[in-house]
């Protein structure tokens, strides 16, 4: 039992309801709610400001202790307190409250970097209420670590570029089968021009460690198409490319 400030007597559960802690608004008011090892759900007001909104594909960042995890948003649902269909009647609007109505994110998680800026599989899960937050360019730079010799662009975080961390895939890893899948218009020709393109620089350098050999009938690689430039407008490495 607990005794009031006036001398009255109450429950001690109810003392404990007094004396619960309440997360303010600050830089973030993002916090973890679930779920497990493969799946992260946060939530996030569902009147952002379109600066502030939460896009597929963003990576964010949960800092719990020592580790701070990366998580890719995968989907984002409309989800509240409330029950049944609540959000379904035809008159009236002011009959909710705004604090009880969110967004739920659900993420997947893609590693966690420990103190000493080391990369690693996350093997367990943030814990519960982290502290959840956009990644910014400063949590990106253990990617220069890992990254290989043919440059292909950027990261992007949603739809934006992160221009200091160029992505570059492994010479190494090219004896090995490799595919470019993805549906019409998503970019596949334009990432194997880069490709392409980053193999000829390589080739000028005298750094190539392989040959790629392209079989282009429409000639859509060598000339472009449009406005859109082909390999044979790179003069700069045009030495790196043979035409047969």
């Amino acid at each position: 039992m607990v005794v009031r400030d006036e001398g009255q007597i109450m429950p001690a559960d109810e003392a404990g309801l007094l004396q619960r802690r309440v997360i303010e608004k600050s830089k973030t008011t993002y916090r973890i709610v679930s779920k497990n090892v493969s799946e992260y759900h946060f939530i996030v007001p569902f009147n952002l400001s379109e600066e502030d909104l939460v896009e597929v594909g963003q990576i964010f960042s949960i800092n719990d202790g020592g580790l701070t995890y990366l998580a890719r948003v995968l989907n984002i649902e409309h989800s509240s307190n409330y029950d049944g269909h609540w959000d379904t009647t035809i008159k009236g609007t002011d009959f909710f409250d705004t604090d009880q109505i969110f967004n739920r994110v659900i993420a997947e998680p893609l590693g966690c970097v420990n103190k000493e800026g080391k990369f690693k599989k996350a093997r367990t899960l943030p814990t519960k209420f982290s502290p959840v937050a956009r990644a910014e360019r400063q949590q990106f730079h253990f990617l220069s670590q890992v990254m290989g010799d043919i440059e292909i662009g950027f990261l992007r975080n949603g739809t934006r570029l992160v221009e200091e961390i160029p992505v570059a895939l492994h010479s190494e890893a090219m004896d090995h089968h490799m595919g470019v899948f993805a549906t019409t218009g998503m970019g596949k020709s334009n990432f194997m021009k880069v490709f392409a393109a980053s193999c000829m620089r390589l080739s000028v350098r005298g750094e190539s460690k392989f040959g790629l050999l392209i079989v282009d009938p429409h000639g859509e690689y060598l000339k472009g198409k449009g406005q859109i430039k082909g390999l044979s407008h790179l003069r700069k490495y045009r030495d790196g490319l043979a035409c047969y």
